[in-house]
């Protein structure tokens, strides 16, 4: 008796065939296939006219049938220091990002690929390659340092500090930059001459001035103020100093001595410097008054103020109306040679005692033009008010009332312009009694 039996997979039979027949090549089909067209391409092959064929390269399937087959992610889309192989013919799945390997020790790799050889690196920063030994190795430590542009070891300029990978300056607050690959001195502080020659970026350098010299403003190598090209000139560009009025312990200081005044450290200074520097630079050095000034722009006692020209508080000016109690400070002729002297009364019993005198006068005025008039009238005036009746006496007073307010009210006004017409420092009490009578203008 015969027994029918189911195709295998890859293979098929027709209705009432006895046996089963595989499917064509690259094809395979579900058990119990009953035509060929049945029959599916399998993964990494694809449907054409002349049946299946494989993938090409860059593409892959990944299942059974007939569609198309699917593009390969590109490397690009790896991480910097790995690569992709490129997916082979009849891929049946998309290949994976790489770990690139064998790079030298202190490097970076900097590219990826799509395969070991297109790994790129180069060296650390501080690092440069042995071409030899294909070895990252440090620059010279004191000797030289790394530059990244030219991706090579430069030789270490005077005015630098290097460790062998990196230049630090020699002078805090000296500014560096690359030019070509290498650092160049591009400016430097107040005391220093810069030195930068064209030929040989080793000279760079800021020089201090030495002691007897100094130099008020920054060096600026693209300004051309104070810089040099050669260590030998540097000394010619620091000015010297005036030993019989200043003191200069070297780089930017220059300190006056007792009886002269200097603008040290002052944007004014550094811009009276500047504009002479077309030939010199110079600094303006006054003479104090006599007896005014001691070293270092300090003021002798009782004076203050630029060339210690005035009084300071608590001192009047010998010689002047000004005694005692005095004002808490007056400018003098600084050529008069005259001197400060210290009050024997403090400026609050000066500011007091003015206050008690200034009210003692407002109550004198005030009595006799507001309050006498009012409290009693002349001989005359009781005679021409005795037959008059007592509403002509109230209007005839009210009338005085009104023309001793107009002369008030008149002097309230010149009152108020004492504050501007007179240069005294009145008290604070005072003004603000000024500022009162001011509202009756």
């Amino acid at each position: 008796m015969n027994e029918c039996m189911t195709c295998p997979a890859g293979s098929y039979a027709l209705s009432q065939q006895s046996t089963c027949t595989a499917c064509p090549s690259y094809t395979t089909s579900v058990a119990g296939s009953q035509s060929a067209s049945q029959c599916l391409c399998v993964p990494g092959y694809t449907k054409t006219s002349s049946g299946c064929t494989p993938c090409a390269v860059g593409s892959y399937k990944d299942s059974i049938g007939d569609m198309a087959c699917i593009a390969c992610v590109e490397a690009a889309t790896c991480a910097i220091g790995t690569y992709k192989p490129d997916c082979p013919a009849a891929s049946l799945v998309d290949t994976q990002c790489v770990a690139c390997m064998n790079k030298p020790n202190n490097s970076l790799y900097t590219t990826n690929g799509g395969s070991q050889g297109q790994c790129k690196y180069q060296c650390a920063e501080g690092y440069k390659l042995n071409c030899e030994t294909n070895t990252c190795q440090i620059c010279q430590p004191g000797s030289q340092y790394y530059s990244p542009l030219a991706a090579d070891c430069k030789e270490c300029p005077v005015g630098g500090k290097c460790d062998g990978s990196t230049l630090q300056p020699k002078v805090v607050g000296s500014a560096w930059g690359w030019e070509d690959g290498i650092l160049r001195i591009q400016s430097c502080p107040a005391g220093y001459i810069l030195i930068r020659s064209p030929t040989n970026p080793q000279l760079d350098d800021c020089s201090e001035c030495p002691p007897s010299f100094y130099s008020p403003v920054p060096a600026s190598y693209t300004a051309q103020i104070q810089s040099v090209s050669s260590p030998f000139a540097a000394l010619l560009k620091c000015l010297p100093c005036e030993m019989d009025k200043v003191d200069c312990p070297g780089g930017s200081q220059y300190i006056a001595k007792p009886g002269y005044w200097t603008l040290t450290n002052s944007s004014s200074s550094r811009r009276a410097a500047v504009s002479n520097s077309s030939n010199s630079l110079s600094i303006p050095i006054y003479r104090c008054p006599p007896d005014a000034c001691e070293q270092g722009n300090n003021c002798s006692v009782g004076r203050t103020g630029v060339l210690c020209a005035l009084c300071a508080e608590g001192y009047f000016v010998a010689g002047t109306a000004y005694g005692e109690p005095c004002p808490p400070s007056f400018m003098f002729d600084v050529m008069a040679g005259a001197q400060c002297k210290p009050c024997s009364g403090s400026v609050e019993r000066f500011k007091k005692g003015g206050q008690a005198l200034f009210v003692l006068v407002m109550v004198i005025l005030w009595y006799v033009l507001i309050l006498r008039p009012l409290l009693g009238l002349s001989k005359v005036e009781k005679r021409e008010t005795n037959d008059v009746t007592t509403w002509t006496r109230i209007v005839y007073m009210l009338k005085r009332i009104w023309e001793y307010l107009r002369l008030l009210i008149s002097f309230l006004q010149v009152t108020s312009s004492f504050a501007n017409s007179y240069n005294v420092p009145w008290p604070a009490e005072v003004l603000n009694i000024f500022q009162i009578a001011a509202a009756f203008k």
